[in-house]
């Protein structure tokens, strides 16, 4: 069984998913809204969408939006939201590997690290390639994955946090240079003394390599940013974003 078979469920919704605040998602969102520069009715796929933290917003912009997402309990969740915002949302149950679209969407979007899951280094130059076949041509493609050169340089092997609820997380993290992998195995102890343990296994790339495979998908990068406020990448930089877009077939 694969890590993230487990790893979505009420634990990072109830304690990982704090970190993402409205005020982060807001600044989020008015990035993706600004560099996607879509009409109203414009097809957009939210690729891993998770609980729909972004796509019941930008389906509000009056966007025709696609969750995507491998965990039925993340789905769950996420069809409980947009019911109770009135939003259309459609939500697929799929693995990003094989986006069951063709020429379909003006953009997709894959936010918060949710690239890298796989062992193989081909496994994951599949999600690049599904992405750019359910794109149409000229279609835009936005990717946010951690910096790896700033996340390695500071890398912490322990980290422990406390909850309002009083709930104890810590961590032992591990960064394999060989590899490039980042792990982490995360234990939960509630104040009550019950556990539970949840890890992930993710690998990254920096900013140069993600550029060769998207170009090799047959997806041109536009742009480049260090931040969801458009800061350009540098070494201090905590996120990599890349704009790429679909190349039509004449330029191909």
């Amino acid at each position: 069984m694969a890590w993230f078979d487990e790893f979505f469920d009420e634990h990072y919704l109830g304690y990982w998913a704090q970190m993402l605040d409205a005020e982060r998602t807001e600044c989020e969102l008015g990035f993706i809204q600004e560099k996607l520069g879509l009409e109203p009715g414009a097809k957009v796929l939210d690729l891993c969408c998770g609980q729909a933290r972004h796509a019941v917003d930008l389906a509000g912009l009056g966007w025709d939006v696609t969750g995507l997402d491998l965990n039925a309990f993340l789905l769950d969740r996420a069809r409980e939201t947009a019911r109770e915002a009135g939003v259309d949302i459609r939500f697929v149950q799929a693995d990003m590997r094989e986006i069951p679209f063709e020429d379909e969407f003006d953009a997709v979007i894959n936010v918060f690290t949710a690239f890298g899951y796989f062992e193989d280094d081909a496994e994951n130059r599949r999600v690049l390639e599904a992405v750019a076949r359910c794109l149409k041509p000229g279609g835009r493609f936005l990717l946010d994955h951690t910096h790896l050169l700033r996340a390695a340089r500071d890398f912490e092997p322990n980290v422990w946090r406390q909850y309002p609820d009083g709930t104890l997380q810590v961590e032992e993290r591990e960064f394999d240079a060989r590899s490039v992998r980042f792990r982490t195995k995360a234990t939960f102890i509630k104040p009550d003394g019950t556990r539970a343990e949840r890890e992930n296994d993710i690998r990254c790339y920096t900013c140069a390599e993600l550029c060769g495979m998207l170009a090799a998908a047959g997806l041109e990068v536009i742009d480049v940013y260090g931040g969801f406020d458009g800061s350009p990448l540098t070494l201090e930089s905590k996120r990599l974003i890349i704009l790429s877009r679909k190349l039509p077939a004449d330029e191909g």
